[in-house]
């Protein structure tokens, strides 16, 4: 993917591109960064700006979601999975106990499993 291309914002650390991708109304913002969640302060205004609320789309939504949350998560906390888990119709929340909000970095096999679970295997 040419990520020279979408939406930046200019924080002290360097830029942070997105990109909007799909059609229909946008209801997921997956994000990954090696900066501090601080910088989301400066990157969550220039998101906003040209994205709005989605909460009332979230009863629509059919396609099987899975909710996968650290108990430990200080950034969302996990009234927050619980609050998406009942606006989510067919919802599946997994915990990850003793993580925080970086599962990757605090249970990289747990998030895995959880991931791929009921994807066919290449083996």
């Amino acid at each position: 993917m040419n990520w020279t291309l979408g939406e930046e914002c200019e924080t002290p650390d360097g830029t942070v591109r997105w990109r909007r991708l799909g059609s229909g109304d946008p209801v997921v913002l997956v994000h990954g960064t090696p900066y501090s969640s601080f910088l989301w302060w400066d990157i969550a205004p220039a998101l906003a700006r040209t994205t709005a609320a989605y909460e009332h789309l979230l009863g629509r939504m059919s396609l099987p979601i899975r909710l996968i949350w650290g108990r430990e998560d200080r950034i969302l906390p996990p009234e927050y999975a619980e609050w998406l888990h009942e606006r989510i119709p067919h919802a599946e929340l997994y915990w990850i106990e003793g993580a925080g909000h970086l599962l990757q970095e605090d249970a990289p096999g747990q998030l895995l499993a959880y991931l791929t679970a009921g994807f066919p295997s290449d083996r």
